[in-house]
């Protein structure tokens, strides 16, 4: 059997603590790319349920006599067109059926029937929403069939659909997504690059002792 001298001994420890390192590093960037994440969808739930609530202050006045049910339906569609925020994203509408009712950035899509439609990825992304808004979970993530400005290169987007059963609307709005990969590349290349750092320290330390004690 092999017998190893101390300077492999000391370079062996020095790669295992390297390892075990970079593990808890990889670890804690993913810890930090999902709290992110988690933020990111709450903070689309929150403003998703701005449009709701105008949603049902509206079908309020239905019920109280108030207005019909068409006048509600045109004066929260005519609100929702206008609502922004952030660097100028919407809100948009489709019925469980697929049919767009609202659309805050292209209202000539009203009136069509989305239910089919797919992302450059096959997924029938609006069919995703709308049963994310009747399921209760609400967030889908996926290309966007809208670029942002100034590109034509699909970009990823988090929606997020609140269902609204009397009216039978997902109402939903969405946010680009691509920063978060960003600042988790930038978390990530930092802890690997401290890594490294410190396994070279480690291994020129392994070798530096091994010298010294041979």
């Amino acid at each position: 059997m092999p017998r190893f001298g101390i300077g492999a001994k000391l370079l062996v420890f020095s790669v295992v603590i390297f390892v075990g390192y970079a593990f808890l590093a990889g670890l804690a960037s993913h810890k930090i790319h999902q709290t992110i994440s988690a933020e990111r969808v709450e903070m689309v739930r929150r403003l998703d349920e701005t449009a709701v609530s105008m949603v049902k202050s509206a079908y309020a006045r239905v019920q109280s006599g108030e207005l019909t049910e068409d006048a509600a339906k045109t004066l929260v569609k005519d609100q929702l067109r206008k609502l922004r925020y952030g660097n100028g994203e919407y809100y948009y509408v489709h019925d469980y059926d697929g049919v767009n009712v609202v659309h805050g950035a292209k209202p000539e899509r009203e009136g069509q029937n989305f239910y089919k439609f797919v992302d450059p990825n096959g997924r029938q992304i609006i069919k995703e929403q709308i049963e994310a808004a009747r399921s209760g979970t609400g967030a889908v993530i996926a290309l966007s069939p809208l670029a942002r400005a100034g590109s034509n290169d699909p970009v990823t987007k988090l929606s997020y659909a609140i269902a609204f059963d009397p009216l039978r609307w997902a109402i939903s709005t969405s946010v680009f997504v691509d920063d978060i990969e960003a600042r988790f590349a930038e978390v990530a290349w930092q802890f690997f690059s401290i890594a490294v750092a410190v396994g070279l320290f480690m291994i020129g330390c392994a070798y530096w002792l091994s010298r010294q004690i041979t």
